[in-house]
C-alpha cells in the first residue's frame, strides 16, 4: 500500500503546527507565572506561622498591594555581614576607575564601598570605628544610603526581604523580622512599623576621587564569602535604558525616568537638583519646606554635598571662593566638610543634609509635591 506524497506533506504540516501552538502555550504559561509572580501584591503571598494571612500596615501612604515580589526569596540576595576590608593599593588592581561608591568616614577614618559588590549584595552589616552602620544599595533605583545600624538603642543585623516597594530594595531586620523601606528609612510592616533610622552622612564618589583623597583608606573586599563576579554588572543596560522593571505609584514626566538627581526632602514637600545644574552654577542657597540648605559641587571629590544653613538660628548664605566656603554675613571660612576654621564663627560645624542621589523615577515615586530648580 503507497501513501500519498501530498497527504504525508499535509500530515507534517499539521504536526508542525500543533508543535508550534504547544510551544507557544507553554512560553505564554511560562510568562504569565514570571509577571504574576513579580507583580503579585505581598498579602497573598506571605504568611504567618499559623498560615493565616497577615494584615500590613498603612503606614506612610504605603499600600498593601504596592508591595511586590522582586523575583528572589527572602536572603536569595545575601547580605554582607561580616564584611572584610582591603587597602586601596589592592583594591586598584580590579576595581573600575569610574565606578563609583559609597564613601563613609568616621573622625579620620574613610571607608569605601564600591558598587561593584554592593550590586550583588544590597546590605552590608558593619561596624566602623564602634560605629554600627547599614550600608545599602539598591541597583534597581542607583540609591546607596548609609543608615545607624540601631534600633531603640540595640544594634540590629539586617538582610535582603526579596520583596520591592516603588521598585525600591525592602529590606528586614532580623530581631523581628518587620520589613523596611530602604529609600524611606522607616520600617512598613512588622513589629516596628513607624519606627525610623537615623542616616549616616555618606558620599557617592568614583573609585578614583577615592583613592586620589584617601590613599590609606579602607575598601570593602571581594571576599564575602559568596561566589560572585565582581567585575561585571549585571545591571548596566538598565541603567541607560527607559523601563522601569516593577510597579511604581507615582510616575513624574517631567525628567527623564533614568534621570540622576539629587533631591532634599521635608516630611512630602521635595526640591530636585540635576547634577548639571549643581556642576554649573558650583553652589545653591535654597529653602525646601522648613529646611534651608546649601547644596554645593564638591570640585575635590566631584561629587555633591549639602549642608543645613541654620547655624543658632541664624540663616546663613553662602558662596565658594578658592575651594572653600564663604557665608555672607560673617566672612567665615568653612572648609569642604562643613568645618569653621577662620572668622567669627570659627569652630563650629554645619549639618550635613541627606542628599538622595537616585534615579528620577524613585525619588518622585516616594514624594508627591516636588519642585525642581530651574524648571
Amino acid at each position: 500500500m503507497t501513501m500519498n506524497k501530498g497527504f504525508v506533506v499535509n500530515m507534517d504540516r499539521e504536526k508542525t503546527k500543533y508543535v508550534i501552538i504547544f510551544i507557544l502555550l507553554i512560553a505564554s504559561t511560562v510568562f504569565y507565572w514570571r509577571y504574576d509572580f513579580y507583580t503579585t501584591s505581598i498579602n497573598s503571598v506571605i504568611e504567618n506561622e499559623s498560615g493565616d494571612k497577615v494584615v500590613l500596615s498603612n503606614n506612610n501612604d504605603f499600600d498593601v498591594t504596592d508591595l511586590v515580589s522582586g523575583g528572589v526569596l527572602n536572603n536569595g540576595i545575601p547580605s554582607i555581614d561580616d564584611p572584610d576590608f582591603e587597602s586601596v593599593r589592592a583594591a586598584d588592581q580590579y576595581l573600575d576607575d569610574d565606578g563609583y561608591g559609597l564613601l563613609v568616614q568616621n573622625g579620620s577614618h574613610a571607608r569605601f564601598y564600591p558598587y561593584q559588590i554592593l550590586v550583588w549584595h544590597e546590605v552590608i552589616n558593619d561596624v566602623f570605628k564602634g560605629q554600627s552602620l547599614l550600608v545599602t544599595y539598591c541597583p534597581l533605583c542607583n540609591s546607596g544610603i548609609v543608615f545607624e545600624r540601631k534600633i531603640n538603642e540595640d544594634e540590629v543585623e539586617f538582610g535582603v526581604s526579596g520583596k520591592l516597594y516603588n521598585s525600591n530594595l525592602v529590606m528586614y531586620d532580623k530581631g523581628t523580622n518587620s520589613l523596611w523601606s530602604q529609600v524611606l528609612g522607616e520600617s512598613i510592616y512588622g513589629e516596628l512599623a513607624g519606627l525610623k533610622l537615623a542616616n549616616y552622612p555618606s558620599l557617592t564618589i568614583t573609585w578614583n576621587d577615592f583613592k586620589k583623597n584617601f590613599a590609606d583608606g579602607d575598601v570593602l573586599s571581594r571576599n564575602t564569602g559568596a561566589s560572585r563576579d565582581y567585575t561585571r554588572d549585571p545591571y548596566i543596560k538598565y541603567h541607560t535604558d527607559n523601563s522601569v522593571f516593577f510597579p511604581i505609584k507615582n510616575k513624574d514626566q517631567r525628567l527623564h525616568v533614568k534621570d540622576l538627581i539629587v533631591g532634599v526632602s521635608d516630611d512630602k514637600i521635595g526640591k530636585v537638583f540635576t547634577l548639571e545644574d549643581v556642576k554649573q552654577d558650583k553652589i545653591i542657597n535654597d529653602v525646601v519646606g522648613d529646611q534651608d540648605v546649601v547644596v554645593f559641587w564638591d570640585m575635590v571629590l566631584n561629587t555633591v554635598r549639602g549642608f543645613s544653613r541654620n547655624i543658632n538660628g541664624d540663616i546663613l548664605n553662602f558662596r565658594i571662593e578658592n575651594k572653600v566656603l564663604v557665608d555672607d554675613q560673617t566672612s567665615t571660612r568653612w572648609d569642604l566638610d562643613g568645618e569653621a576654621f577662620s572668622g567669627e564663627l570659627r569652630g563650629l560645624k554645619l549639618t550635613p543634609i541627606p542628599l538622595e542621589n537616585y534615579f528620577w523615577f524613585c525619588f518622585s515615586a516616594f514624594n508627591l509635591n516636588i519642585s525642581i530648580y530651574n524648571k
